[in-house]
């Protein structure tokens, strides 16, 4: 059957790319290959300077849902993704990377997820990574409920942003938008923003294969994004935190944020106040809270300066407490528990 560019698209598909022209040719495939195929593409070249724009003519030539946006002047992915996002039609915004690879059931997975829940802003996925050369490397589950993504966006983004799918219009008539000054951390800066409009989550089905190799942004300039999301996720704790809640987290900050040294005690202190004022509204989330807080807290140490034999000594003096949380979320994480013991939420 032939292919036609839908008249009212159920799903805008938005890639920025720059340079990528060893890979977004089977980035696109796994896109125009979908089980729904009522979508729009649409690909932001931002002023490539390989062969790139002769790849996506090839393409579009061949495949009229595809429209070709080309930017004379590199305006960065986010000012790219705006560009997308102001041609965008459909209800339904689902970015992809030019270096990866989505399942073919993804776009009417998340779909049919946002149709029957209206109070869901964003929804990702678990995800395979893959290598340069496609090869399989590890998965990563990651579910995450309403409460779990709101929770940890205090301290990182927890969604791979090129699995999301997400209403292109907030519920109040505002079309979301990118920050067009962040060039590193602008998917975090925007799942902030979405938290504000409404919820996020992210489904154990793994529905994309995301790439690492050494021109990844997170590859290439990994220092910078520390920085900038230090600022995101304390702007995160101020909204969703109370004062004195918030200001006891200080020395956690210092350690897991700003990679600086801080007393373990007082680290350790932060974590179970936090727990404990979130615990008095979600009794039901203690036990994957403290899970979650054993692996943040042995990061933290980390980055503070601790060897990891220090760290571990550190549990021992100040932490015993979050230790059988911490050996159960390293089985977790590594699929070993049993389903009684587990502690990730059903999405």
């Amino acid at each position: 059957m032939a292919l036609t560019a839908p008249i009212s698209p159920q799903v805008s598909v938005l890639m920025a790319v720059f340079n990528g022209a060893r890979y977004v040719e089977s980035a696109l495939a796994s896109i125009q290959n979908q089980t729904l195929d009522d979508i729009e593409i649409i690909v932001v070249d931002d002023a490539s300077q390989d062969e790139t724009p002769q790849i996506l003519a090839k393409i579009a030539a061949a495949d009229p849902r595809i429209h070709v946006e080309t930017l004379s002047e590199n305006l960065g992915v986010a000012g790219a993704a705006n560009r997308g996002l102001d041609l965008a039609r459909a209800p339904y915004v689902a970015r992809m990377d030019s270096d990866d690879i989505s399942m073919p059931d993804r776009l009417a997975h998340q779909k049919a997820y946002l149709d029957t829940h209206d109070t869901v802003m964003l929804i990702g996925s678990s995800i395979g990574q893959i290598d340069a050369e496609g090869a399989h490397l590890r998965t990563s589950h990651r579910p995450r409920d309403a409460f779990s993504c709101r929770w940890l966006a205090r301290f990182f983004y927890p969604v791979t942003h090129p699995s999301t799918m997400f209403r292109r219009v907030a519920p109040d008539g505002t079309p979301l938008r990118y920050a067009d000054q962040m060039r590193t951390t602008l998917d975090y800066e925007f799942f902030a923003r979405v938290l504000a409009h409404g919820e996020a989550v992210s489904t154990s089905d793994i529905l994309l294969n995301y790439r690492i190799h050494d021109g990844s942004i997170s590859g290439t300039k990994y220092r910078d994004q520390a920085t900038r999301a230090q600022k995101i996720a304390l702007g995160v704790q101020d909204r969703e935190l109370p004062p004195k809640v918030r200001a006891s987290l200080e020395p956690f900050n210092a350690a897991y944020l700003g990679f600086s040294a801080a007393p373990p005690a007082a680290i350790f202190a932060a974590m179970r106040q936090m727990i404990a004022y979130d615990a008095a509204s979600h009794p039901d989330r203690r036990t994957w809270m403290r899970r979650q807080a054993s692996q943040l807290l042995l990061s933290a140490l980390q980055r503070s300066g601790l060897s990891r034999k220090q760290a571990r000594r550190a549990f021992l003096r100040h932490g015993v407490d979050f230790l059988p949380a911490l050996a159960l979320r390293a089985a977790e994480l590594k699929r070993m528990l049993p389903a009684a013991l587990r502690s990730d939420p059903p999405v």
